[in-house]
């Protein structure tokens, strides 16, 4: 399951993004300035282990076509809530 992400980043390439987990509610956020966060649909509710593995990824949605990304500027920090 994904919050729209898919939608989201390709229309909004140059914006910042963000995910937080509170127990298994996990939310996606949008900045344009990483100060001012506004949430991207609703949380959802994904059953997962404690703790819970991370990672990133990249796809250009095409089969025939590589796809490069940078991250920047990544955190994962336990926030206690699960």
């Amino acid at each position: 399951r994904h919050l729209g992400f898919e939608r989201w980043i390709h229309q909004h390439r140059t914006a910042l993004g963000r995910t937080t987990r509170v127990g298994n509610a996990v939310r996606g956020f949008e900045s344009a300035d990483g100060s001012a966060w506004t949430a991207i649909g609703a949380s959802v509710t994904i059953a997962m282990p404690s703790p819970a593995l991370v990672g990133l990824c990249v796809t250009s949605h095409d089969n025939s076509k590589l796809c490069t990304a940078v991250f920047e500027q990544v955190t994962v920090a336990p926030s206690g809530g699960g």
